[in-house]
């Protein structure tokens, strides 16, 4: 059986390989495309961290379903939180990065375009991949006539998210981790940008962010809690950008991070609530400074990794899905079973940089033309 000490050891030596790997020269190709202005070095760094860090949470929840059936993540805390705090700064770095658009002189016709190019190629190669297999796998799709609506629906590049099953197999949503929930809020904070312009100028951005967070937690959590947190996430991304933080003390950084996993233990809470918010912000903030964390994020191998954290984001489940299915792990040497979950770690991040140079990155420029 797997063992809390023996996953960690395996997640230390899967960043490991990783970075290794990366910093080689074979993946200089991805250093050639340049699809970003005013790159954040630090931003692209973490990225690889935290889509690592779903990879890890969803690993538990795909070795837990080909044990017993179940899509939980068993005795394993950290990683169950490590993927919602990933998801949780994913949504702080939206927030930062969008919050710039947020002005009357945005257009906004152009703006969806290029959000559309961003967002839809790769989602669609991952459904596509999760309706291929669902058919294959499937007993009871002997013809696909009356699948096509099913199908439609898994081609909305997350926005509305329904996902039903294709041919009858169970959970076909879960092939990929149903992941592409995230893209539903990142829509709807798209969406909101150009009702916010509204309201907001150049000299009361502090006073509209503050009276929507307010709103949000003194309104919202009475009708969806779980809403709060998110919209709240993406006013946290709203505030870094307002404000200018210039810290530079990386035991800042290390009391934060360890404050944050130490109220996971102390409160066996793995969901990030309201109260959490202030502190991923801050913790935010601090990570993104120039040269923090002692100049790790800038690493050139991390950085790469980075890059091809969405095409990860959204291919890695499947990856971890097929392992399951090719592997079974009941029947396997845990230690067996780890080597070819690491092989198949590299595999995933080695296919999504090929996704990202020839698919995101050239529909990405299309966009921007």
């Amino acid at each position: 059986m797997l063992s809390t000490i023996l996953l960690f050891v395996w997640m230390i030596l899967g960043i490991v390989c990783l970075i290794a790997i990366f910093n080689s020269n074979f993946f200089s190709f991805i250093d050639s495309v340049n699809v970003k202005n005013n790159i954040n070095r630090e931003i692209d760094g973490l990225r690889f961290f935290l889509a690592l860090g779903v990879a890890y949470h969803h690993f538990v929840f795909f070795y837990y379903l080909s044990i017993n059936n179940t899509w939980s993540f068993g005795d394993f805390l950290f990683n169950g939180f490590l993927g919602k705090f990933s998801v949780a700064i994913f949504f702080i770095i939206s927030g930062y990065l969008f919050y710039p658009k947020i002005s009357s002189d945005t257009n906004w016709k152009v703006f969806f375009i290029q959000r559309f190019f961003r967002i839809a190629p790769i989602v669609t190669l991952s459904s596509l991949i999760c309706i291929l297999c669902s058919i294959i796998l499937s007993d009871e799709c002997n013809s696909f006539k009356g699948q096509l609506w099913n199908v439609i629906y898994w081609f909305d590049a997350g926005l509305i998210n329904n996902r039903p099953n294709i041919c009858g197999f169970n959970n076909s949503s879960l092939i990929n981790a149903g992941v592409t929930w995230t893209l539903h809020w990142e829509w709807l904070l798209y969406f909101s940008l150009p009702i916010i312009s509204l309201f907001k100028n150049n000299k009361n951005g502090l006073p509209v962010i503050i009276f929507i967070g307010f709103f949000d937690v003194l309104v919202i959590p009475h009708y969806d809690y779980n809403s709060a947190v998110n919209i709240l996430l993406f006013c946290a991304g709203f505030l870094a950008r307002e404000i200018s933080f210039k810290i530079k003390n990386n035991s800042m950084i290390s009391f934060f991070t360890v404050f944050l996993f130490y109220s996971l233990f102390a409160t066996h809470n793995i969901d990030m609530t309201l109260l959490m918010v202030p502190f991923a912000c801050l913790f935010f903030v601090l990570i993104i400074q120039k040269g923090s964390f002692w100049g790790v994020l800038n690493n050139r191998g991390i950085v790469r990794l980075g890059e091809v954290s969405y095409s990860f984001y959204l291919l890695h489940g499947i990856g971890w899905f097929i392992l399951n299915r090719l592997i079974s792990s009941p029947s396997i040497h845990i230690v067996y079973y780890l080597f070819f979950a690491l092989l198949d770690l590299v595999v995933i991040s080695i296919i999504s940089s090929f996704c990202y140079r020839f698919l995101e990155a050239p529909l990405i420029v299309f966009g921007l033309c």
